[in-house]
């Protein structure tokens, strides 16, 4: 009776989940060397565990291997997925670096995040809120689109995180707010190279300077766009 009252209670959680997402990692090789890959390993593990998706260690660390060997010389963009039954795919292409303006500019959504989505703290293919972004991205309009939640605090980009640079700080916004921990921003708190602090739009139309980055695309200066 106890566990049949804990299923009733706990049934909307389950309800929001969708049917059918992927965890997603994204990462970069360059010259048969993937940055961050012990950092890649480990999201993707915690991800696996939270979701109760079967992930193979050594399957995983084949895929890496494999990415490793073939991709010896040059830079490329690789995305390896693992599915609700364990089922891992990967996909590589070179990447090409175009030093457009216009892919240096940011904008803020009209979208607002609820902070306590816990999808947003996971890397997956389910991320309706940034399907929109996704196109400004593609087009080449936007080089990414910055988001806030319901409290007015900043979060992320839909693909990377914000770095604001205040009187010669850097801060993030805490994961708290809403957003995904990237390897590159876990790096630079942990060089001490950067601060968490709760910020809002005023704060982001006031900053020196403007930063959004991720693992692949390193940290980017970007204008802002209002």
């Amino acid at each position: 009776m106890e566990w049949d009252e804990i299923e009733t209670k706990t049934k909307f959680i389950y309800d929001c989940v969708p049917d059918d997402f992927d965890i997603i990692e994204t990462m970069l090789c360059v010259n048969g060397r993937i940055l961050y890959e012990s950092g890649h390993k480990k999201r993707m593990f915690r991800s696996a565990k939270f979701f109760n998706f079967p992930l193979d260690i050594l399957e995983l660390s084949g895929c890496f291997d494999n990415i490793k060997l073939k991709f010896k010389k040059g830079r490329y963009l690789c995305r390896i997925t693992v599915n609700k039954k364990g089922v891992l795919t990967k996909k590589t292409e070179r990447l090409i670096d175009i030093n457009d303006a216009k892919r240096k500019r940011v904008k803020i959504s009209k979208e607002v995040i609820e902070k306590e989505n816990i999808f947003l703290r996971h890397k997956l293919s389910y991320r309706p809120w940034y399907e929109r972004s996704v196109g400004f991205i593609k087009n080449g309009i936007f080089w990414d689109e910055i988001f806030f939640n319901q409290n007015g605090e900043l979060c992320e980009g839909s693909r990377s995180n914000v770095f604001l640079e205040i009187k010669g700080q850097l801060y993030t916004p805490p994961v708290e707010c809403g957003l995904l921990s990237g390897l590159l921003r876990e790096k630079l708190l942990a060089d001490k190279k950067c601060r968490e602090k709760i910020l809002y739009r005023e704060d982001l139309e006031s900053a020196d300077r403007i930063f959004c980055g991720n693992s692949v695309r390193g940290l980017n200066e970007v204008d802002l766009i209002v």
